[in-house]
């Protein structure tokens, strides 16, 4: 099979992805497409990528650079890295979406590889408390692998610089820059001199003590309903309910709801 797209050809880059995907499934689906000749599938996956920018990377799960697998998010880290230089700290967090613990392990191995030490969140966390993170912690960057209110076949990364923001333009285009010339790094990853920590309830007991303490003005009237719908948040919404002494009544049944076949 020929295709006259992309530099280097993209047979090339195929052999490449084949080769260093440690995640067999994306590896073997990458294989039976080219066994398949599926042309018009492969140039979708190779002859563009998912860009790194503010949002971080976001996209569809599957093989090849444009989409979102643990290749493309170990390049991403390789580019992190270089940004960040040896000795930096970095705070790791991710949701419950399909591949997000293998993702956030990807991240870890290849940050510690480059002498970066890593304190990770050891369960699932709602963005905002990965943003807390990063000050309580005084760290360098902080990332958590979601993908927000995406459909559930996406999945991808937030990153946070020093000061708790988003990143920001122009960092955005010079870690895009350091992932596009990211080596493809081995299927087993190398060791290095950074260290791993595991982020105990303590940070989580400051993010809370933190929201309670800036509700300053309490109104018996107010009324709420929450749903966390596909998200992790109610164990803390329902923490931050019990600092502020807010009575919780939780609905689990709802009787009058029914799914529609067509749905």
């Amino acid at each position: 099979m020929t295709l006259d797209h992309g530099n280097p050809p993209i047979e090339d880059q195929i052999r490449q992805w084949i080769k260093h995907d440690p995640d067999p499934v994306t590896r073997n689906q990458l294989i039976d497409l080219t066994n398949q000749q599926n042309q018009d599938l492969i140039k979708d996956l190779f002859t563009s990528r998912i860009r790194f920018g503010t949002a971080g990377l976001r996209g569809e799960l599957g093989p090849g650079p444009n989409r979102m697998n643990q290749l493309t998010m170990r390049r991403l880290a390789i580019g992190l890295a270089k940004y960040l230089g040896e000795g930096k700290r970095v705070v790791l967090g991710r949701d419950g979406r399909y591949k997000s613990k293998d993702f956030l392990e990807d991240i870890a191995c290849v940050l510690t590889a480059n002498d970066i030490d890593v304190h990770i969140f050891p369960t699932v966390i709602p963005t905002p408390l990965l943003a807390f993170a990063v000050r309580h912690l005084e760290t360098d960057m902080g990332v958590i692998v979601t993908a927000s209110h995406n459909p559930s076949r996406d999945n991808g990364c937030k990153v946070y610089l020093s000061d708790g923001a988003q990143l920001r333009t122009p960092i955005d285009e010079e870690i895009d820059q350091l992932i596009v010339g990211a080596e493809f790094p081995e299927i087993q990853p190398l060791f290095g001199n950074g260290k791993r920590f595991e982020i105990d309830e303590t940070v989580t007991e400051a993010y809370c003590s933190a929201i309670a303490n800036s509700v300053t003005n309490q109104s018996p009237n107010i009324r709420i309903a929450y749903t966390p719908l596909h998200g992790v948040a109610m164990q803390l919404t329902e923490s931050n309910q019990l600092d502020l002494d807010v009575p919780i009544n939780s609905i689990l049944d709802f009787p009058v709801i029914h799914p529609r076949d067509d749905m």
